[in-house]
């Protein structure tokens, strides 16, 4: 039977050019990925210009002949002025749409994104694969998501390498691990509300001492008033008689 043609997948290893800050000339697009060149390597004869890596990826599996002059290649450095050119680009990080916003030159970019807190990782959970930003990672150490995502992690490297007995012990860490977070939560939201309802019966009691002034300010100022005798009197001698007298 004839064997199949084995499939291969390429990495694009190029730069977005909408990333650059201004127009990125033609000649600085790779001839393999259609993106501007990264780590750029030269044709020895017409000088077109290909990423290292795409050079590397797309030779190991095809003829090495260049694809703008069709003759043999060997990549090399190139010259000091388009090298000097390409240099002094300047770009956005690769994470921008993830809401990085550092800005500097190729160079400085590539030294930038391994220590980008917005770069884009999987969750090391067989189970899970879940993307996330390196910022909003829990656990600097672990490349996982989540606290469960740490547990099944721990679970899956000990499998076939473990007695059951130390399968149990680690789920009983795990359970008095889970019910110290509980425990902490329910506390945690019990003062929150205790805190609330201090806050609330503060609140009214303030509303009823406003309210309570207010009638008395109404009462010192509006009475029904009544003659005594040949006089007229607001209010007299009763028990509402604060700051009244006699007109």
């Amino acid at each position: 039977m004839e064997a199949k043609p084995r499939r291969v997948q390429f990495l694009i290893s190029g730069l977005h050019p909408i990333l650059f800050t201004s127009d990125v000339d033609q000649y600085f697009i790779c001839n393999i990925c259609w993106l501007v060149v990264r780590h750029p390597v030269s044709c020895n004869d017409c000088e077109e210009l290909y990423c290292s890596q795409c050079v590397s990826e797309h030779y190991s599996v095809n003829q090495t002949k260049c694809l703008n002059c069709k003759n043999q290649i060997s990549p090399k450095s190139l010259r000091r002025y388009p090298l000097e050119v390409y240099r002094n680009f300047t770009l956005y990080c690769e994470n921008f749409n993830n809401g990085c916003r550092f800005e500097g030159s190729v160079q400085e970019v590539q030294d930038h994104k391994p220590e980008c807190e917005f770069d884009v990782l999987c969750c090391c959970n067989p189970i899970c694969n879940r993307n996330f930003l390196k910022k909003d990672s829990l656990f600097p150490e672990h490349q996982v998501c989540s606290d469960k995502c740490l547990e099944v992690l721990g679970l899956w490297n000990m499998l076939g390498t473990k007695s059951a007995v130390e399968y149990a012990e680690y789920f009983k860490q795990c359970l008095d691990c889970h019910r110290q977070k509980l425990i902490e939560s329910i506390e945690h939201e019990a003062a929150e509300l205790e805190s609330k309802s201090q806050e609330t019966i503060r609140e009214m009691q303030t509303k009823m001492q406003s309210i309570e002034d207010e009638i008395e300010e109404i009462k010192y100022h509006i009475h029904t008033g009544k003659f005594k005798g040949e006089k007229w009197s607001c209010c007299g001698d009763s028990k509402h008689s604060k700051g009244c007298t006699q007109l």
